[in-house]
């Protein structure tokens, strides 16, 4: 047969509910022998099924076809034929990923190789390598460098994957100018050489499979009757190319699908990967005179079940998106707290789909870019949820008891009997001995502080310490103890000693009969059959198959070593990386179960709800890096020099961006994006490019957060999910249905949780009852800041963990909004106190400009250190840092160059620059007020000083007077009264002209929101206004703002009076408001030193509990709350005069 012609064909398959829908419709295409044709079409489009129609009139015409997936896509793909063909039919077709096609043709040739080296081996090899060259080397020398193995190890990769040989690196490096380049090339050349020569004495390195079948194919092409379809590829390393030629030149024909948008040829920048894959492809095939066909372009999208879904395909990642006034039901964005927030959420969410929705578990799959930030949280609350699930990812081998136990081993021999590696030892389940007899040597080893050589001898002790009495239960005990001890620990002296100065294969017996003598394989099938019995079969044979593994690992150790003599403490460095090596896959406990996998291998099939979650700035898509000896420069270099290892930044970056929009285009049916905006190590995290593309398509997208997304239904669909909503009912005080109460009194697990919850939450309020125990943890004397009165009042107990406790959050040096604020402060700190007014205002913009910038540069240096400065997204961030300073700085100088106020001080160390502000208590405490002031200005009128100051606030702060009711802030009224006070020797005479939140950050202006461009510097100055309380005084306001109308400050000039209905006050009333804050300092003194550290929250417009770090500490203790109201300052100040009245009745 030369050829074939498909006209108008339509395909449509049946669903779970025996549902139509169709995949293809009116696809027409021909096909005839010594062809290279494209199968373009975005995700969603049918590609996959365009090829199986493809391969499917090939195997009715009994012709020759061979289908190539990525190797991870094999098994999903030979399914999918199975059930759309059936099994005759598809027998026709063969289904190969890369290396099984290696082994395919290997096997037709006579080229199967039954000695290949496998991960450990290989890194063993390099070890091996390295230790031979360590004299040879100046920069690369291991020295038992365990990373540096895998350095060069996926080094070693990269150049075979990249087909670039020892000797053009050694090439290279005659070529290159950069010492330390140069170095790299010709050690890498020689580490590598040494590696492969090694390797070949005795083993096939299957990294070189590739070079071997092109090879062959070159010399006798066994596969040139076959129509070769490849699909689910977006590019291809060099050593793979090189096949895809050979098969592109000899086949009858071959196919290629591509995920692009066939109207465009792929364009867009989210299609690049996919288009420089065609691009060379198309020159390949020209090259050797092949026939290429026009592409089939497929235009419908027949994955998507839902207009919501095709209209996010056909936005994402586009460079002109228009975004759509439509609120997606069937598109969920979660903003989570953090990864178990995030976990919550998605189980819970899994939950409703299968029970409320329909769904199955294998209709769903979990979706992250890396699944090791993940490990522990999301199996454990998808086992918490009773949700099925399967990894495709490898398990973490070291926690398996095994592996346990033989790492154990070798560190109880190397660091000489550590106590805890002995427990571990023992721990592991695989001894002769039962818990109880474990138990009683812990005990043992706890009372007399058994450690290192102290295992060596005898236990004669009595168990239960120093006693006058030795009972025959004691003796008991310790004979039990000592058995325990001499069973354990002379076996393993006793391999230490006869394995001095033994060769690898040696020790490898010696291993293998001191486990023997453990007695590991009784105990191993004990376990086997416990847990056969009780608990889960396949967990037991699990521990099987890690045995057999790990006596696999044993042999290979002890066959690449051979005779090469070695110390204990190497040969367990060498077992160690073929231990590392192993993979041990999970297995499918049900068909049902939900999918956990990465963004790498991702599998398109049949899933209707996608789930992807770690959605973070950098993470998910991530920033790309280099993994191997080369830096990013180093790569660049090569390139230039014609040799190129793998993919450049930019080429990374696309591929990961293709990545995102496939994940987002995974499901037919319902997608859910989660991130999180905090880890446990307190950073803080922002969305990702994923979640930005959906807003940007559906501007009115609401993203959820755990305040917004009511799980309590979805938790009563398992028990422990439910247990944790009682317990948060209870701990909040709400109403628990009786039923749902019974429920958990009669289970046994949980009766007595729920007593404990229930008697939790009617105990009384923290209080230190001993008031010689307040002093101890505050002092006699207090010295608070503003901040420290402030956190006070909003919950005492938070303040009493904080301050009494020393118990705190840690924070990491990063530009977060905090550090941006410190950032900010100190180069404002540091300009306006080096230059005067008439200095500043006469700056040029270039010195200007040199100035701040060496300001930055300056505190980067000093904070991050130098090396940041060489970071490409480091400098970026500097670079936005300093043009929101610069554009800050020049509206301060702007609005200072019109005022009569002039920067008098920055960073005003009240407690240094000017005496503390202190207060006596009736009882003789004293309460002294420290703090630094951001920005202290000045207007002088006689010998008059009329004082305001200025705080930067980086957020979005405004100041309300009746916020002072409630103690909260009070910075700048704090520090203004503290400065009136003791700053009068600094100063002289001074009058309060008030108080200014200064934002420091250039706002976000919606293009919406803009009527004409002309006018964005006039609402960046609206929303730079300052806000505040300042002096009602007619001079003093024309003084800070000369255009009357409100332009800097929050106050304008009308008829000659300045008006403002929340931002001003009289003289007097200043002065009340300073009593008042005397009022709060001394209230907190007394209540501090009478012990009252109740958790008293303040609820309302400031909710101290929403981020608080001790929620988990004072949990069910949190009291009734003080609910914070809005007033306006006439009815501030009456509040105020009417308590001082009061107290001065008193």
């Amino acid at each position: 047969m030369e050829g074939f012609v498909v006209d108008q064909v339509s395909k449509t398959y049946m669903d779970e509910k025996q549902r139509p829908f169709q995949v293809l419709h009116d696809v027409s295409f021909s096909w005839s022998a010594g062809e290279n044709i494209a199968v373009l079409g975005e995700s969603g489009s049918g590609k996959s099924t365009e090829t199986l129609k493809i391969a499917g009139e090939l195997a009715d015409s009994n012709l020759p076809v061979m289908l190539i997936v990525p190797d991870q896509s094999t098994f999903e793909c030979e399914k999918t034929l199975l059930d759309v063909f059936g099994a005759k039919k598809a027998e026709k077709v063969l289904v190969f990923g890369f290396s099984r096609l290696c082994k395919y043709v290997f096997e037709l040739t006579g080229n199967l190789a039954d000695n290949v080296i496998d991960e450990g081996t290989r890194a063993v090899v390099m070890s091996l390598a390295l230790e031979e060259l360590t004299e040879k080397l100046r920069l690369l020398s291991s020295k038992g460098n365990k990373s540096l193995v895998d350095v060069m190890l996926q080094t070693v990769s990269d150049l075979k994957k990249s087909s670039v040989t020892s000797d053009e690196l050694r090439s290279a490096s005659m070529l290159v100018c950069d010492e330390t380049l140069k170095t790299k090339l010709n050690e890498t050349a020689l580490i590598s050489d040494t590696f492969d020569a090694l390797v070949s004495q005795s083993y096939i390195d299957p990294m070189d499979d590739l070079t071997r079948l092109n090879d062959i194919l070159l010399k006798n092409n066994v596969l040139r009757d076959y129509t070769i379809i490849f699909d689910g590829f977006s590019g291809f390393t060099m050593q793979q190319l090189r096949v895809v030629r050979s098969l592109i030149r000899d086949c009858t024909a071959t196919y290629f699908t591509l995920t692009l948008d066939p109207l465009t040829d792929g364009s867009e920048e989210v299609f690049a990967t996919s288009q420089q894959t065609y691009k060379i492809l198309k020159e390949y095939a020209k090259r050797d005179g092949v026939d290429i066909k026009a592409p089939i372009k497929l235009t419908d999208l027949h994955r998507f079940k839902n207009d919501n879904l095709a209209l996010l395909e056909q936005n994402i990642f586009r460079p002109h998106i228009e975004p759509l006034e439509i609120v997606p039901e069937n598109i969920c964005v979660y903003n989570a707290v953090d990864m178990y927030d995030e976990c919550e959420y998605v189980a819970g969410k899994i939950k409703h789909l299968v029970i409320e929705k329909g769904y199955l578990y294998s209709d769903i799959s979990v979706i992250c870019h890396d699944t090791e930030p993940y490990r522990g949280i999301l199996s454990e609350i998808l086992e918490k949820y009773e949700i099925p699930y399967f990894s495709d990812e490898h398990a973490d081998i070291d926690v398996k008891p095994v592996i346990r136990l033989v790492n154990s081993i070798f560190r109880c021999l190397i660091y000489d009997f550590d106590r805890e590696d002995v427990l571990a030892l023992l721990k592991s389940g695989l001894t002769e001995f039962s818990v109880e007899e474990i138990s009683l040597f812990e005990n043992y080893l706890f009372v007399w502080n058994v450690s290192g050589s102290a295992f060596k001898n005898k236990f004669v002790q009595n168990p239960k310490g120093y006693s006058d009495r030795f009972s025959d239960y004691d003796r008991e005990v310790l004979a039990k103890v000592e058995n325990l001890r001499e069973s354990v620990i002379e076996p393993l002296l006793l391999f230490k000693e006869n394995a001095k100065d033994k060769n690898g294969l040696e020790i490898s017996k010696l291993f293998y009969a001191l486990l023997e003598e453990l007695k590991v394989p009784d105990a191993l099938r004990r376990m086997y059959a416990e847990f056969e019995r009780s608990y889960d079969k396949s967990v037991g044979a699990e521990q099987i198959r890690v045995w057999n593994m790990f006596m696999a690992v044993l042999d290979k150790t002890a066959a690449v070593i051979g005779t090469k003599a070695m110390t204990v403490k190497h040969y367990y460095e060498l077992l160690s990386l073929q231990i590392n090596a192993m993979q041990l896959s999970d297995i499918p406990r049900t068909i049902d179960c939900v999918t956990i996998t990465t963004a790498q291998r991702v599998r398109i099939s049949k899933q209707k709800a996608s789930f992807l979650i770690g959605c973070v700035d950098g993470i998910f898509p991530a920033i790309p890096h280099t993994s191997g000896i080369f830096s990013p420069f180093e790569l660049k270099m090569l390139a230039m020099n014609e040799i190129e290892l793998g993919d450049d930044f930019a080429a990374l970056n696309n591929l990961e961006t293709f990545m995102a929009y496939s994940c987002m285009t995974s499901a037919s049916e319902f997608l859910s994006v989660s991130f999180y905006s905090s880890d446990i190590t307190g950073t803080t995290y922002l969305p990702s490019e994923i979640v930005l593309q959906c807003k940007k398509v559906f501007k009115n997208i609401i993203a959820y957060d755990k305040f917004d997304f009511d799980g309590k239904k979805e938790s009563m669909y398992a028990l422990r999910p439910a247990f944790d909503t009682v317990a948060d009912m209870i701990g909040k005080g709400k109403i628990v249905p009786e039923s749902l109460l019974e429920i958990f009194a009669q289970n046994p697990e949980y009766s007595a949780k729920l007593d404990s919850l229930i008697n939790a939450k009617d105990k009384v309020p923290f209080k230190i009852f001993d008031k010689k125990n307040a002093e101890k943890l505050f002092g006699k004397n207090l010295n608070i800041s503003a901040s420290q009165l402030e956190k006070f009042n909003l919950c005492r107990f938070s303040y009493f963990c904080n301050y009494g406790l020393n118990v705190r959050e840690r924070q990491r040096a990063e530009i977060n909004p905090m550090q941006y604020g410190t950032i900010v402060h100190y180069i404002l700190e540091r300009f306006f106190g080096e230059y005067t007014k008439e200095e500043y205002l006469s700056l040029e913009e270039d010195k200007f400009q040199k100035i701040v910038c060496a300001y930055l540069t300056e505190y980067a240096v000093k904070y991050f250190g130098e090396e940041q400065l060489e970071s490409n997204s480091f400098t970026y961030r500097l670079k936005t840092i300093l043009d929101n300073v610069m554009y800050l700085m020049k509206h301060i100088m702007e609005e200072l160059s019109q005022s009569e106020f002039f920067v008098a001080d920055c960073e005003l160390k009240i407690g240094e620059d000017i005496p503390s502000y202190t207060i006596v208590l009736p009882d003789g405490h004293k309460i002294a007020v420290c703090g630094s002031v951001d920005r202290v200005d000045i207007m002088q009128r006689a010998d008059i000083t009329y004082l305001r100051i200025i705080d930067y606030k980086t957020g979005t702060k405004q100041f309300k007077l009746s916020d002072i009711l409630y103690g909260i802030n009070l910075q700048m009224l704090l520090y203004l009264h503290s400065i009136e006070a003791s700053g009068g020797d600094k100063y002289g005479e001074i009058v309060p002209a008030g108080i200014l939140y200064m934002p420091a950050t250039v706002p976000y202006i919606s293009s919406d929101s803009l009527k004409s461009i002309d006018k964005l510097p006039d609402e960046l100055n609206k929303k730079l206004k300052m806000n505040g309380l300042l002096l009602k005084d007619t001079e003093i306001i024309h003084g800070m703002d000369k255009t009357d109308v409100a332009t800097y400050i929050p106050v304008k000039i009308k008829a000659g009076e300045p008006v403002s209905s929340t931002s001003l006050a009289t003289l007097a009333e200043f002065g009340k408001i300073f009593k008042k804050v005397d009022m709060l300092i001394a209230e907190m003194g007394k209540n501090i030193y009478n012990g009252n550290i109740e958790a008293k929250p303040l609820k309302g417009g400031h909710d101290s509990c929403e981020y608080c770090p001790y929620d988990s500490v004072c949990a069910y203790r949190q009291s009734n709350p003080i609910t914070c109201f809005s007033v306006d300052n006439k009815t501030v100040i009456e509040e105020i005069t009417n308590e001082i009245n009061g107290k001065e009745e008193e």
